[in-house]
């Protein structure tokens, strides 16, 4: 989806209109953030990743969140363990 979203944006340049696009892989068990990538609009670099899973979905106000894999089983864990 995100790829997706990208790929629009890109084939969008001729409108004028760039979006800056950041994304990351957060482990809701240990609330770890990984893989931050942004779009070729921001230097990779330079990107303000959060450094946690409590940062990334409070402080850092993201307008989506896409869940993918797991089970409910680790989802519920997830849960209880806060």
């Amino acid at each position: 989806l995100l790829q997706q979203i990208i790929n629009k944006n890109d084939d969008d340049d001729d409108d004028g209109e760039e979006w800056d696009i950041q994304a990351v892989t957060i482990d809701l068990d240990d609330d770890s953030v990984k893989q931050g990538q942004c779009t070729v609009t921001q230097n990779q670099e330079t990107a303000n990743f959060p450094t946690t899973g409590q940062e990334a979905l409070q402080d850092w106000k993201p307008h989506l969140v896409y869940v993918e894999g797991g089970n409910t089983f680790w989802l519920y864990h997830c849960v209880e363990k806060g």
